[in-house]
């Protein structure tokens, strides 16, 4: 195991599908908001975890800006069904 941080976010993003799942049947709706926030909590996890590898920093940095946008993304999508915005 090189990192802890990338199997948290691995994890995250497990328990976050199961428990989209179990949403979807319990509640028969709501599952996209919570993939959508697993998926926002994954990235914002790993954009942190890329600089537990021995990369050159400005790939390291690449990296931490692309999951980092990512995970701003899931979030507004995540925010904008939640609060039923159509912007």
């Amino acid at each position: 195991m090189r990192s802890l941080r990338s199997v948290v976010a691995a994890l995250i993003l497990l328990l976050g599908a199961a428990l989209a799942f179990v949403t979807g049947i319990a509640f028969g709706r709501g599952a996209e908001n919570v993939l959508h926030f697993a998926m926002a909590a994954t990235f914002l996890v790993l954009a942190f975890a890329v600089f537990d590898f021995r990369l050159p920093t400005w790939i390291n940095l690449a990296a931490c800006a692309a999951a980092g946008a990512l995970a701003a993304i899931f979030l507004l999508q995540g925010a904008s069904d939640l609060l039923h915005s159509t912007s």
